[in-house]
Parts: C-alpha cells; sequence; structure tokens
C-alpha cells in the first residue's frame, strides 16, 4: 500500500495577479508595504516584470495568521471591561 504524504508545493515565481489573490491586498498596498518594509521584496524578471517567490508569500500570510492568533489568545485572557459611563452610586 502506497501512502501518500501532503508537501507543499515546490517554491515558485509568483507574478502580481497571483500576489493579489493570495494575499488579497490591492497592488497599492502591496508596493506601500514593500516601502515600508512590511512586505516581501519583489524579483526582476526582466527589465520590466517582477515577481515573488512563493515561499516568502506564504511565510507573510502565516505571519499575519500568528499576529492574529496571538491578538485573539491575548483579548481572552485579558478581564472583562465594565460598561463605560455606567457606575454605580450610593
Amino acid at each position: 500500500m502506497i501512502h501518500h504524504l501532503h508537501t507543499p508545493s515546490a517554491p515558485a515565481l509568483l507574478r502580481m495577479p497571483e500576489v493579489i489573490r493570495r494575499t488579497g491586498l490591492r497592488r497599492s498596498s502591496i508596493y506601500d508595504a514593500m516601502k515600508r518594509g512590511d512586505f516581501p521584496k519583489s524579483v526582476p524578471l526582466t527589465s520590466t516584470a517582477r515577481a515573488w517567490h512563493s515561499d516568502e508569500i506564504d511565510a507573510w500570510i502565516a505571519e499575519r495568521r500568528a499576529v492574529r492568533d496571538a491578538l485573539q489568545s491575548a483579548a481572552q485572557t485579558m478581564p472583562q471591561a465594565h460598561s463605560v459611563g455606567h457606575h454605580d452610586t450610593e
């Protein structure tokens, strides 16, 4: 019996439409994040064509997921706040 293990796909170079599809970001947001250092840098394919390493895009997505999970975990461990503007006076 042959067992097939799920393995991640081989690293590839992704063009902008695929990066947009994977991340859900707009083109301008991707370039803005690259300028800030918050998104993987593209690599030149030709004098005008650019692409991104798929493993770097996958890692960026995983980082976003980790941040979300950490925030959710922190929110669950924080004590519940009392209603604002509702004070009991004697």
